[in-house]
């Protein structure tokens, strides 16, 4: 079975860097549009810097509340997404990586790991590097 573009980009970094990324920028364009801040306003270096200052202070805020709001999506979004890849998954499954260097690798679940991770049989040298180790949303079950 090949994972959908929906279940890769759910196994990539990738929404949380959107998420996060969006945080930022709605924070601070915000920011500006309250302020009433006019590239006419920033006259002179001091001013400018200024700005840039409080401006990179409220995407720091945007940042940190954006992460905030992740944890609480993501109490909802992974249990789904889990579901979707055929979790929840135990010892002895049969699963298929969906992203990374091991990606379309069909392997079996050898051990659960430490929060709601499992490593799957990879070879000696994966398991010695703790490269074996993944996801309920990077891993999709095949039967």
């Amino acid at each position: 079975m090949k994972p959908t573009p929906v279940q890769r980009f759910f196994a990539s970094p990738w929404p949380f860097r959107l998420w996060a990324a969006a945080w930022v920028v709605i924070t601070m364009a915000a920011t500006i549009k309250e302020t009433g801040m006019t590239f006419a306003m920033i006259q002179g270096t001091p001013m400018l810097l200024r700005c840039l200052l409080g401006l990179l202070s409220v995407g720091a805020l945007g940042f940190i509340s954006g992460c905030f709001a992740a944890a609480i999506v993501s109490i909802f979004l992974i249990p789904w997404r889990s579901h979707v890849n055929g979790g929840p998954f135990k010892v002895g499954d049969q699963v298929q990586i969906i992203n990374g260097h091991h990606r379309g690798t069909v392997t079996r679940i050898y051990a659960l790991w430490q929060g709601n991770t499992f490593r799957v049989e990879l070879g000696l040298e994966a398991k010695a590097a703790f490269k074996d180790i993944f996801t309920q949303l990077q891993v999709m079950r095949v039967n």
